[in-house]
C-alpha cells in the first residue's frame, strides 16, 4: 500500500498550521481506509501458492518456496471429490506434503502460510 507524501508548509501563523494539519490528517485517514478496504493475502501475509493434482491415496511432496517453516494452509480451489489432510512427511523450510484421503482424483490449490 503506497501513501502520498505531505505537502510541505507555507502558512504564516498558527491558525495556517491547524488548518494545514487537518487537511493533511484527513488526507492520509483517506489514503489509509482506502488502501485496507483492498487488502489481500499476498500484501499482508508471507505466502505462497500452488496447484496440484493427486489420486486416490496419493501424497504429495511441494516445495517450500518461503524458506521457512510453513505453519497454516488454505484450500481456496477443489475439483474432484477429495479429502486433503496433512501427508505424514514433515513440514520444515524445505517441503511440505498433503494427502488425498478421498475415493477419487482431486486437484486443488492450496495457499501456504508462514
Amino acid at each position: 500500500m503506497k501513501f502520498r507524501g505531505y505537502r510541505q508548509f507555507r502558512g504564516h501563523d498558527i491558525s495556517y498550521l491547524f488548518r494545514y494539519m487537518a487537511e493533511e490528517f484527513n488526507a492520509a485517514l483517506k489514503d489509509l481506509f482506502s488502501g485496507l478496504r483492498r487488502i489481500n493475502f499476498q500484501d499482508n501475509f508471507e505466502q505462497f501458492e500452488v496447484t496440484v493434482t493427486m489420486a486416490s491415496g496419493e501424497t504429495a511432496n511441494i516445495k517450500n518456496s518461503l524458506g521457512y517453516p510453513i505453519t497454516k494452509r488454505i484450500i481456496i480451489r477443489q475439483t474432484g471429490n477429495g479429502l486433503i489432510t496433512d501427508g505424514t512427511g514433515v513440514w520444515n523450510s524445505e517441503s511440505v506434503s498433503l494427502m488425498n484421503n478421498g475415493p477419487d482424483q482431486v486437484t486443488v490449490t492450496v495457499l501456504f502460510l508462514r
